[in-house]
């Protein structure tokens, strides 16, 4: 399935971004280069928070395995430009079922593991999946019965497949099947009539300022183009190592981790992230050149590299509009500032010693910085949109972006309608302010329609903080989002209580109910506040709410 215009691919084809090779076919080189190299390897504490004991695979073992599971998708009738939905945390087994649904011509929709049904179930229908790949469990959540009784309800899907000892009844696990094909070697041959890097890769998702859930297409050119980003901005050699927290679902642990280990012909470390304690002896142990973190959380990571002594570049993942004041300026250490829009682009950005996070460049956007041969994989541009804050007609800036790693307008009208400006920007839900001077900038600061995005699903703060706000023993209530928990944003309810009694958790669940609010707009923990203090945008100050 190509999705994006002849002139499209023709334009970036000559440019000397977009190529041939697809993301399997840049693993099988690799495999064929360097069978022995270590390729992808599990959380060491893998068996204490889903089944399965950790693995290390090489290149060699984990080729393998990619080719036994795609004989099984081939044997069970998925054909090329088929979706299978994924449901799976970091672990081996995720990279394995994407490299494998990819070496059989597949498209890949995977879903935030913060989804539940009435997420899961519109998503399921919009995108047409035929199957789905689940794990057991992940910690106490047991997803696979989740996600068994999601697809009984949804027309379309043929088989449910897992990873896990525990699976529920009715689905497939894959680790057994494959088992039984025995010592020969297997193979799948996916023919493309057209070039195959430009066929659909993956559905993410992402959201519309007015609250639309909307699937993003995006092509294996696209995504080596948004991991071209990170690769070489980062400047890593053949054979780097990379250690993220981030789930394979969106632009951060898909751009920022996995494509760029695969460009690198590299090893994967995978992590779930439970502690800082936690990630910290993760990386002692694994020693990676390159680690990927939650911005929230830089200085800490920072702090417990310097005292393991592990000279690792950080890669800070900044979700748009998160408080870059609290970054600390780089000092030895390169740190490489990764800024997510909305799921639409990926900005990657050399911090350079004793400077503080930069703004984000308008126009064209060159990596690696510096480089006389560099390449643009993409433009950002802004323009002006009604705030909605007062009645007065006020506008603010919102940020666009186009180029080879974001989804063309083409490809995104074949699924859902983005608003886009004539020269094919895709408009996102993020204000800055501009920052004059040669070449402009703009800093982010705030979601247009006080949206915010929790799992690549937008809640629209008013309705849902009205609904909190109703409650008799609540004087006023608003919405964040926690990036506590790193590579999982989860959301956070501040409440300003009208008596000395608190609101609890359990009360803003029997509230959600009562209101009919979807799953993913009810916070996951009810925090005590003096006041609400808000920015200039109208959304929560959630740093002045922690302190107050």
């Amino acid at each position: 399935m190509i999705l994006a215009d002849e002139e499209t691919r023709q334009r970036y084809t000559e440019s000397g971004v977009w190529g041939t090779v697809s993301l399997d076919a840049i693993f099988r080189k690799s495999a064929a280069a360097h069978p022995d190299r270590l390729a992808i390897v599990d959380a060491p504490d893998r068996a204490s928070w889903t089944s399965g004991a950790p693995q290390r695979l090489t290149y060699g073992e984990a080729d393998e395995r990619i080719n036994r599971i795609s004989a099984l998708f081939s044997q069970m009738g998925l054909a090329p430009n088929h979706v299978i939905g994924l449901m799976l945390p970091n672990t081996t087994d995720a990279v394995l079922t994407y490299l494998a649904a990819w070496r059989s011509g597949l498209v890949v929709a995977p879903f935030p593991l913060t989804w539940r049904k009435r997420s899961l179930q519109p998503a399921l229908e919009t995108i047409g999946a035929k199957a789905i790949v689940t794990q057991d469990r992940i910690e106490q959540n047991d997803l696979s019965t989740l996600m068994r009784d999601v697809a009984a309800e949804v027309f379309g899907i043929r088989y449910m497949l897992g990873f896990g000892d525990g699976l529920a009844e009715g689905i497939l696990n894959i680790a057994d099947v494959i088992g039984e094909f025995g010592e020969a070697p297997v193979s799948v041959d996916v023919q493309r009539g057209e070039n195959a890097a430009d066929h659909v890769a993956t559905l993410t998702f992402s959201g519309t300022a007015d609250g639309q859930i909307i699937p993003i297409p995006r092509s294996h050119n696209q995504w080596i183009a948004t991991g071209l980003m990170t690769l070489l901005e980062t400047r890593a050699e053949t054979g780097s190592s990379f250690l993220s927290p981030f789930v394979l679902t969106g632009t951060a642990g898909l751009g920022g981790g996995l494509v760029p280990w695969l460009l690198s012909s590299g090893t994967l470390h995978l992590h779930h992230f439970q502690s800082l304690n936690g990630f910290a002896a993760h990386c002692s142990e694994a020693a990676p050149d390159h680690v990927l973190c939650p911005a929230a959380l830089e200085s800490h990571v920072m702090e417990r590299l310097d005292a393991g002594s592990v000279p690792a570049t950080l890669l800070p993942v900044w979700p748009g509009t998160h408080d870059r004041k609290t970054a600390r300026p780089a000092g030895d250490r390169s740190v490489i500032d990764l800024t997510v829009l909305d799921e639409l682009a990926l900005f990657a950005n050399r911090r350079e010693a004793g400077a503080p996070v930069s703004a984000l460049p308008l126009g064209p956007v060159t990596v690696p910085g510096g480089s006389r041969q560099s390449l643009t994989l993409l433009e950002i541009s802004s323009g002006t949109i009604p705030t909605g804050l007062s009645e007065e007609k006020e506008t603010r800036e919102v940020l666009r972006v186009r180029g080879p790693m974001a989804p063309s307008r083409d490809t995104m009208t074949s699924f859902v309608y983005v608003p886009t400006t004539k020269d094919g920007y895709l408009e996102t839900t993020i204000l800055a302010r501009i920052v004059p001077g040669s070449p402009r900038r703009a800093v982010p600061e705030a979601r247009a329609g006080r949206l915010l995005m929790v799992g690549g699903l937008p809640v629209g703060v008013n309705e849902t903080d009205d609904a909190y706000t109703s409650h008799e023993s609540v004087r006023d209530a608003s919405l964040y989002v926690s990036d506590e928990n790193a590579g999982i944003s989860q959301l956070a309810l501040a409440v300003v209580p009208e008596h000395a009694a608190p609101f609890t958790q359990a009360e803003a669940e029997r509230l959600g109910d009562a209101e009919g609010l979807a799953e993913h707009a009810r916070p996951t923990r009810v925090t005590r506040a003096a006041s609400l203090p808000r920015r200039l945008a109208g959304d929560l100050d959630e740093k002045a709410v922690k302190s107050a």
